[in-house]
């Protein structure tokens, strides 16, 4: 985004609020992003956003689910919730009646607009990367891909 230096800005704001001032908190915007890196097959920031996701409190088995796309069944109900809406959002550009009014019940109607940003930001800045294919450090936890 250097090449684009207006963009950039933008971009930084709107990544700014959405990891840091919106009603997401962390644990659960962390899941979103790993999850939206895992579906758009993105291991740059799978690499930068796994262990920010750790840090805030997202458990392993959660993030071996996302990373292994293996069924989200088993997880924790509000883990399951936001790795499913992302999925379904992702894959088939709707998401399930039942998928959104547990996240809309659990959390309220503003914060689902604001998790469905994160998805539709890092989607955004995972088709960058992906586009550029820019790498991950050798040293960062590699998504396979």
């Amino acid at each position: 985004m250097m090449f684009s230096p207006e963009m950039c800005s933008r971009v930084l704001n709107t990544s700014n609020f959405l990891r840091f001032q919106s009603s997401v908190k962390p644990k659960e915007g962390e899941l979103a992003i790993v999850a939206t890196a895992r579906e758009k097959d993105c291991p740059f920031v799978w690499a930068a956003h796994v262990t920010l996701a750790r840090k805030a409190g997202t458990r392993e088995e959660a993030i071996s689910v996302v990373r292994d796309r293996k069924d989200a069944g088993g997880l924790a109900p509000d883990e399951r919730a936001i790795v499913t809406y992302v999925r379904q959002l992702l894959r088939t550009n709707r998401v399930e009646q039942a998928v959104f009014d547990a996240l809309k019940d659990r959390y309220g109607v503003p914060w689902v607009v604001e998790l469905t940003g994160v998805i539709g930001h890092y989607g955004m800045i995972t088709g960058l990367l992906n586009a550029f294919e820019m790498a991950p450090p050798a040293d960062a936890e590699q998504l396979p891909v």
